[in-house]
């Protein structure tokens, strides 16, 4: 997650007034060096030293396909193949090079004229990018030029470098936000963890709603048809389990043993259908493997596993109220604190 004191940058009042007026803050003069042309430059030349011997190899495909002696019916695919593989090699790194040396261009000219433009628009979330600011269709980047922000959603106007369209500040727009400058976040975590409005009423009051029995219902049914599954594999292999790995016992006791705790706990969880509640400030954790990442809200010593939309979703720094289910530890909702 990008850093909680992104916010405090671009919402600081003081650097909202020098931008208001064409300044830049000591801060922002620092972030933004006039950056290298070095890197897009060689890229460029790369680009150019491999269209000759890659061209000559085109053009020697191309004239062994079409010879008069060859008339192969395999003439043109090989020239097309040929052709895609120049493309492959060579537009990746022109296309790179070319939008590297554009951005940096327009950086640099940004930072020689000293213009600071300002326009009204809107901190989105979406599940793929997270929170982002959108102006006139367009996308900004913060200072470093990342896209994804931790700005709470909502009406704001934003103070940035027109060309190379670096947010510099944004000033939140509370008139344009009938609902409340926290009905974005609500939305948002709602969206990013799958549950309603509505639902989240009915977890305020301690409650679960229909949606959220029928889960546990069907969660239920899910472990029981796991459970037989197991147990009749384990009766029709018996024989074969004993002879060649009696330690599989073990293992399968193991499985049916955790199966059976968390069928229990659902079972717990459906004849309470109560919501239990947990107030205070989350941790949104990233944890990585060799080939897979999981995220979980962690408040206290209780952890709640959740996706990578709702991972992007979480603003840090804030409080939140988070109702799950008491037995099961399963997330039902989540909504900042007022």
């Amino acid at each position: 997650m990008v850093s909680p004191s992104q916010n405090t940058a671009l919402t600081d009042q003081a650097t909202i007034d020098a931008n208001r007026y064409g300044q830049l803050t000591p801060y922002q003069r620092q972030r933004l060096k006039p950056p290298s042309l070095a890197g897009p430059l060689f890229g460029l030349a790369l680009a150019g030293a491999l269209v000759i011997p890659l061209g000559w190899l085109l053009l020697f495909v191309a004239r062994a396909a079409f010879a008069p002696a060859g008339d192969s019916p395999f003439a043109v695919p090989t020239l097309l193949g040929a052709t895609l593989t120049f493309l492959a090699l060579e537009m990746p790194l022109l296309l790179t090079s070319l939008f590297g040396l554009f951005h940096r261009l327009g950086l640099r000219r940004d930072l020689a004229e000293g213009y600071i433009a300002q326009a009204d628009g809107q901190v989105i979330f979406s599940s793929g990018a997270g929170y982002h600011a959108r102006i006139f269709g367009q996308t900004l980047a913060d200072l470093g030029g990342d896209k994804t922000l931790t700005l709470p959603p909502g009406a704001y106007r934003f103070y940035y470098l027109p060309r190379s369209r670096r947010m510099l500040s944004a000033e939140r727009q509370m008139l344009f936000e009938p609902g409340g400058p926290q009905a974005g976040v609500r939305e948002a975590l709602a969206r990013a963890n799958g549950f309603r409005m509505d639902e989240l009423d009915t977890n305020r009051q301690g409650g679960l709603s229909a949606h959220q029995r029928f889960g546990l219902v069907r969660g239920l049914l899910f472990l029981a048809v796991v459970l037989v599954a197991l147990v009749v594999g384990a009766v029709w292999q018996f024989a074969l389990l004993m002879r060649y790995n009696p330690w599989g016992f073990l293992l399968l006791g193991l499985m049916l043993f955790g199966l059976l705790l968390a069928t229990y706990h659902r079972w717990l969880d459906l004849l309470e259908g109560r919501a239990a509640m947990l107030e205070g400030f989350v941790q949104a954790t990233e944890h990585s493997s060799d080939d897979s990442s999981t995220y979980s809200y962690e408040l206290g010593k209780e952890r709640f596993t959740v996706s990578s939309a709702a991972y992007r979703a979480l603003i840090a720094g804030e409080r939140y109220r988070l109702y799950y289910l008491p037995h099961s530890k399963r997330l039902l909702s989540i909504e900042p604190v007022p």
